[in-house]
């Protein structure tokens, strides 16, 4: 009786794995996405367009010994790996070494790129000479640049439709392979990023009254942040410690300049305390100074300010008048709404 039911029980298993298998998509993606440049070094998001693709394994992907063993027991027909994007029309066992790399999860996507980068790239016969001739000038320029934040690669994984399970990385939904369809033709077109048109005016925070209840550094800080509303892609990459229990549409603010893509400079204080901790002004400074689409000026005028913060403090008795400030800040976003019009500064009107 027992072996009847370790035999029912094993093939039900195997009736749930069959039918889990059947839930996962096939084909073949770009990493590339529009927020990549707000985030990841040079480097990283021209290989992401240019170079790599992520594609799930067929049989004939699955049958070949990869390194002089088979690994046919360990990849699966289905599972998502990242390839060489210009000897992907070769058959498997005629492409250079490395050409592909199975991560074990969507954070090591970051490894499988590396891998190809340090293996393939210097061994692949197929890739054009001036790809790799940009390969070559931005790992020269590499050191200067941060590779990105590492939740980064696991957020944009996600939106790809990419998810971890116990058989590797899958496709949870149908790849967007359009732009890989006619190969090195057609990547081309993915180089330009027109950010997404306003349809409505920039709402700011601030009012030019509240410039006597701060300083010129705080006051400054919180121009360059405008209204926005929690949403689901919010609960991923640690955009607030209270992601998990925030209702979509919770009011928050988010930088101007970049309006949180990729997931930074997005903030949703759930109390105003919260909201006028200087630990919170702190983190939005940290994000201008790093943000990439924060014109230079801004930056500029934030690093005077925010080194001569210490003096105009010393000289004012500001506690209440900042904790005014940040009431008025909370209001607008819960209560009043915000102001119709941004404070832009003049053409002709000095940062300070």
């Amino acid at each position: 009786v027992g072996k009847t039911n370790c035999s029912y029980d094993e093939e039900e298993e195997d009736t749930s794995s069959q039918a889990s298998e059947n839930a996962w998509f096939s084909g073949c993606t770009s990493l590339a996405l529009p927020e990549d440049d707000d985030v990841l070094s040079p480097l990283h998001c021209f290989m992401r367009k240019y170079c790599v693709e992520a594609f799930s394994a067929t049989e004939e992907d699955v049958a070949l010994p990869r390194y002089g063993r088979g690994y046919g027991s360990k990849i699966q027909v289905g599972q998502v790996g990242v390839r060489c994007l210009h000897c992907r029309w070769r058959k498997p066992h005629d492409r250079a070494e490395r050409a592909v790399c199975y991560p074990s999860s969507i954070k090591n996507i970051y490894h499988s790129m590396e891998t190809w980068q340090r293996r393939h790239s210097i061994v692949c016969d197929d890739i054009p000479g001036w790809v790799k001739k940009r390969l070559a000038e931005l790992m020269k320029l590499s050191r200067s640049f941060a590779g990105g934040r590492r939740q980064y690669w696991t957020d944009a994984g996600m939106k790809l439709g990419l998810v971890d399970t116990k058989r590797g990385v899958r496709f949870s939904k149908d790849p967007d392979s359009s732009l890989l369809s006619d190969g090195a033709k057609s990547y081309t077109h993915s180089l330009l990023y027109t950010p997404p048109k306003k349809t409505t005016p920039r709402r700011a925070l601030v009012a030019e009254d509240d410039r006597l209840l701060v300083t010129k550094y705080l006051f400054l800080l919180m121009e360059q942040m405008q209204p926005c509303h929690f949403t689901e892609e919010d609960r991923t990459g640690g955009r607030s410690k209270v992601k998990d229990n925030m209702d979509v549409g919770f009011p928050g603010l988010e930088c101007k300049h970049c309006m949180g893509k990729a997931g930074f400079g997005r903030y949703f204080p759930n109390t105003l305390d919260n909201l006028a901790l200087a630990n919170s002004d702190r983190n939005i400074y940290n994000h201008m100074i790093k943000c990439r689409r924060c014109p230079a000026d801004v930056k500029n005028a934030l690093r005077r300010s925010h080194s001569k913060r210490c003096d105009e403090e010393g000289s004012k008795n500001r506690r209440g008048s900042r904790r005014k400030f940040f009431e008025r800040i909370w209001n607008r976003l819960h209560k009043e709404g915000p102001l119709l019009c941004s404070l832009a500064m003049d053409d002709g009107q000095e940062m300070s």
